[in-house]
């Protein structure tokens, strides 16, 4: 069974919950709600940031330097929050600290790069573990903009 059909706690009347958090840009946010819509789509629950949930996807900024110690600090709250959850970043301090982000990191992470986006979705709900697996590219060679549906 895959592991999006799968149900929390093997508890047939209790789906996967996710949670979303979003720093930045209008292009995040617009980002975030396909997220949003994709994961619903597949029949998870979305829950608020602060909550526990199964998986916390953090759409991170770097435009500053706040940006990016806020980046950090989600990482580090949603790792606390639920250390079995999948954890999957991505956005411009993905793209460009992605070594700084493992060596945070104390679970499994999916580092998903604007390349890759439009796979987030089907990324966070793949069976097997993220174990550091890290989905980015040369964002310098990037001619178009991701499709997000």
């Amino acid at each position: 069974m895959d592991w999006n059909k799968k149900t929390r706690n093997n508890n047939p009347t209790q789906p996967r919950r996710v949670a979303i958090t979003t720093l930045g840009c209008k292009v995040n946010q617009y980002e975030s709600a396909a997220f949003s819509s994709e994961f619903t789509a597949a029949g998870l629950e979305l829950t608020p940031f602060t909550q526990p949930a199964d998986i916390y996807v953090i759409n991170t900024w770097a435009v500053t330097a706040k940006a990016a110690a806020q980046s950090r600090q989600l990482i580090r709250q949603a790792m606390r929050r639920n250390p079995a959850a999948r954890l999957v970043v991505t956005g411009c301090y993905a793209q460009v600290a992605s070594q700084e982000i493992l060596s945070l990191t104390t679970t499994p992470v999916c580092i998903v790069g604007n390349g890759n986006k439009h796979r987030l979705a089907a990324i966070a709900m793949r069976d097997s573990r993220c174990d550091l697996e890290m989905y980015t590219g040369d964002i310098g060679r990037r001619t178009e903009i991701c499709p997000l549906t």
